[in-house]
């Protein structure tokens, strides 16, 4: 008698995109992908400062990413009328994980948030199907084929941020140069001159993806193509405002890599501000007390991404080590307290052993 038990959908997708991140194919194609980038943004726009990364997720972001799309399935599939009645005691475990990893409840607190839903839909029943079935169109993901609906695009995240446009540049795009020319004819203090500088780097921005990446023969030849339906301008009304785009392997289309442009403006406000991202739901980011045992460390090595730098001067690419990685997640704290670097540095030293 087979008394295996059978792996629920969000346990068959965490060991898929597990495995995934720890191939070392993908690690390799990430690293040619992003010395690619960076070559043509140099060979298009010489002398324009800018910064570039990529990170490789981390295995806790990746477990609560996927965990948060299993309950987003369930809950559309049951305001919809389409889960089966077997899978409610699934649907509550899912629920009651959310709320106990998202925000720290106990499971007392937990279950009153899957009571509160199973109370929404006797209410408000016809409204709720209505919102579900207009998040699924959103979404353009089948809730009913957990393959998938549960799909992480984004295991490798890069980044380009244009810190500066110097005066008098020239880029041989005529829209762009006379922005420029605008704006070194501006006084550099007033507000109209900053409207136009971010303009110019979004612009700059904009004309690298879709002329150069994304339409470039040689991406094809690395074995990548473009997703049409993952490149988006985002603009939103607190200031954020980037270009995402998604790149998929031709022979095997779970490999994705993630790309988005920025401005370094943006890149400060998505850190703190308004446009915080450590401020949505599931995002926060609250840097743990220092911390002086092996095992408190391992946790928190395995809850931070691997990041991945550009060196524009050595053209290559930097792998950042614990204490770097931690600054480049936890940047915001790294900002409130100078010492925060020297602070850490010591705890992970301390516990090596002679």
């Amino acid at each position: 008698m087979n008394t295996l038990k059978k792996e629920t959908p969000l346990e068959q997708s965490i060991n898929k995109y597990m495995k995934i991140k720890y191939d070392d194919h993908i690690i390799n194609k990430a690293a040619e992908l992003a010395l690619f980038i960076c070559k043509e943004f140099e060979e298009q726009f010489s002398d324009i400062n800018f910064e570039f990364r990529y990170r490789i997720k981390s295995d806790s972001s990746l477990k609560k990413k996927l965990l948060k799309l299993e309950a987003e399935r369930l809950e559309d599939l049951f305001f919809i009328d389409e889960l089966p009645d077997t899978q409610m005691d699934y649907l509550k475990n899912i629920i009651m994980k959310k709320y106990m990893l998202f925000k720290q409840m106990d499971k007392e607190s937990a279950k009153k948030e899957f009571d509160k839903l199973i109370l929404r839909k006797n209410i408000n029943g016809l409204e709720e199907k209505q919102l579900s079935m207009s998040y699924i169109e959103e979404k353009g993901r089948n809730p009913e084929k957990p393959e998938e609906y549960l799909k992480l695009f984004d295991i490798i995240g890069m980044k380009l941020i244009i810190n500066n446009v110097p005066k008098n540049y020239k880029t041989s795009l005529n829209p762009i140069d006379k922005l420029i020319e605008e704006r070194d004819s501006l006084n550099c203090t007033t507000q109209e001159y900053k409207k136009l500088d971010e303009e110019i780097r979004t612009r700059v921005i904009l004309e690298f993806m879709d002329n150069n990446i994304l339409t470039n023969e040689k991406l094809n030849n690395m074995g990548l193509y473009s997703l049409k339906n993952r490149r988006k301008n985002v603009v939103k009304t607190n200031g954020y405002k980037a270009a995402h785009s998604t790149l998929v392997e031709i022979n095997n289309e779970d490999y994705t890599y993630e790309f988005q442009g920025r401005t370094k403006y943006v890149e400060k406000i998505t850190q703190e501000g308004v446009a915080d991202h450590s401020k949505r739901f599931g995002k926060n980011r609250n840097l743990p007390k220092p911390t002086y045992n092996n095992n408190q460390i391992e946790n928190l090595r395995k809850s931070i991404p691997e990041y991945y730098v550009y060196r524009q001067e050595t053209k290559d690419l930097y792998k950042c080590n614990f204490i770097e990685n931690t600054y480049y997640y936890y940047l915001k704290d790294y900002w409130k307290d100078s010492r925060l670097l020297e602070k850490l540095w010591n705890v992970d030293v301390a516990i090596i052993k002679k």
